[in-house]
């Protein structure tokens, strides 16, 4: 019986090694979670940017749309507007031509003039846009080291579950043989008290016996 009963008291404190061991892994995952959880935000934030990036090429995109219509016959550069210009001065100064034919050409002329000015504007949308091009790249390239991290963890976050839950399934295989344990020392303690109320009752069945015996005498 005291065997059995220093049986079931080791297996119910188990190894204090294992149980140090079992606490460090728990409070190594929660750690684990935490940093999980604050990457993952992190990761979030950078989605925002991503958003954000992605508006500002779409307006750009838009803009550059808008200023390519302010610009006279599509020509898209200082050096295209000069000769264009250039060109048009020439047929002014060597052609013979109505006063409303010559009009309409320095009207042509101050056209292309103005369209300098789109052209600029155009010339700066594309350098924003390839501004926010490569700042798109770089914002992809952090969010890819960040997933990397993140799974880093998850994969650790696992291997560390894993083991948990293997030291469950012994703890609770521990309480099925404890609870063995403790039915076959209600057993022995049943079969115990037992025998004593039988022996205390033949006992008290001699004595009375006895009595009897001396009372008669």
């Amino acid at each position: 019986r005291t065997k059995l009963q220093e049986t079931i008291d080791e297996t119910m404190n188990g190894d204090p090694a294992e149980r140090a061991k079992f606490q460090e892994a728990r409070t190594k995952v929660a750690e684990l979670k935490k940093q999980k959880a604050a990457l993952i935000d992190e990761k979030k934030a950078m989605r925002t940017e991503m958003e954000q990036a992605r508006n500002e090429t779409e307006k750009l995109m838009k803009d550059k749309k808008d200023v390519r219509s302010g610009i006279k016959d599509k020509l898209d550069s200082m050096e295209a507007i000069d000769k264009e210009i250039a060109k048009l001065q020439r047929k002014q100064e060597t052609t013979t031509m109505s006063l409303n034919e010559e009009k309409r050409l320095i009207k042509d002329m101050d056209a292309l003039q103005a369209s300098k000015k789109f052209v600029t504007d155009l010339k700066a949308k594309d350098s924003a846009m390839d501004g926010v091009k490569e700042r798109r790249q770089t914002i992809q390239e952090r969010i890819k080291s960040k997933d990397k991290e993140i799974d880093s963890i998850s994969k650790e976050i696992d291997e560390i579950m894993a083991f948990l839950k293997e030291q469950n399934d012994l703890d609770n295989k521990k309480r099925e043989n404890i609870q063995g344990l403790f039915n076959e020392r209600d057993s022995i303690n049943q079969t115990t008290n037992l025998k004593i109320k039988q022996r205390d009752a033949a006992r008290n069945a001699y004595r009375d016996s006895n009595n009897k015996f001396y009372n008669y005498m």
